[in-house]
């Protein structure tokens, strides 16, 4: 599971959506975790993909990627101790809440 946190990264992390733009997930989530809620992505999300005009990865924000969704789930539980809230491209999906709270 690729993790993406640093500006250089941020042209394989686009190639890694480009790859995988109908298999797996992107968390998306503070690249220092400070307690706040990380969000589960698809790679074809329109969120992810709608800003073009600046950098998804570092020095603010980290991408978790990866194909199987528990696996990026525990590693959110243990890496970051954050909650993961799922964005709205995974409605109907019913693998996580995308449910404001």
């Amino acid at each position: 599971m690729p993790l993406f946190n640093r500006i250089e990264d941020e042209e394989k992390y686009r190639e890694w959506l480009r790859e995988h733009h109908d298999v797996g997930f992107v968390l998306n989530c503070y690249y220092y975790p400070n307690g706040e809620v990380a969000m589960l992505h698809l790679p074809a999300c329109e969120t992810l993909l709608a800003h073009d005009d600046f950098n998804h990865t570092g020095p603010k924000f980290a991408k978790k990627c990866g194909i199987e969704l528990d696996d990026l789930l525990n590693w959110a539980a243990c890496e970051l101790a954050v909650k993961v809230k799922g964005c709205s491209c995974l409605r109907g999906l019913r693998l996580i809440s995308t449910e404001s709270r």
